[in-house]
């Protein structure tokens, strides 16, 4: 929605400062004026209401066939598309989200369990044969995980996908493909960036 950057630029807004007041995250403003997610009806009325103008005028809309564009608009904005990048983010920044390289669909209810989620073309094998190089995982920026979860991860300066285990005073990184040893980490080490929520397989040709 090219419209509402313009329509906060109108306002002197940060995009911090427009997410305070609607409610939502500073990355999700972000995200809405990159079409990289759309908010629902609800929250574009909303929003509307808040600038004082149409919906047609913030859907950047025409006159003609408006009644099917409302329902067809309806429709679009009730699916939920999230940013899919071919290296794996540490943040959902600005400059981090103009790199994405397309939008995946996923479903709203899965949506509400989740904080902030991207998704990623795995790059590696390490996972393998669990989560195949070319295989898209969706992620979400989280650090509540538990034992056996796959997340993504740094240490030093290795960033990759990995099982967690958490014992006393330690984490344990581990990997599916044979051969890799794992890695270690005290257990205050800040150091998990995302956990794994779905993976969707790549189609072979």
């Amino acid at each position: 929605m090219h419209r509402l950057r313009e329509l906060r630029k109108q306002k002197k807004l940060s995009a911090r400062e427009l997410g305070l007041i609607l409610g939502y995250a500073e990355s999700t403003i972000l995200q809405w004026e990159r079409g990289i997610r759309e908010p629902d009806m609800k929250t574009l009325k909303a929003i509307a209401d808040f600038f004082d103008v149409s919906l047609d005028y913030l859907l950047e809309r025409n006159d003609f066939n408006s009644t099917m564009r409302v329902i067809n608009e309806y429709k679009e904005v009730n699916v939920v598309k999230i940013p899919l990048f071919d290296f794996y983010p540490q943040s959902m920044d600005e400059e981090i989200c103009n790199k994405a390289i397309s939008k995946i669909e996923i479903s709203p209810l899965l949506l509400e369990k989740l904080t902030n989620p991207f998704a990623i073309i795995c790059q590696d094998k390490v996972m393998e044969p669990t989560i195949n190089k070319g295989d898209i995982a969706i992620l979400d920026f989280t650090t509540n995980v538990t034992n056996n979860d796959i997340v993504l991860f740094k240490i030093k300066d290795k960033i990759s996908l990995g099982r967690i285990h958490l014992m006393d005073n330690i984490k344990i990184f581990t990997f599916d493909e044979i051969g890799n040893s794992p890695l270690i980490s005290d257990i205050d080490d800040d150091n998990i960036i995302a956990k794994t929520i779905e993976i969707r397989k790549k189609v072979e040709k």
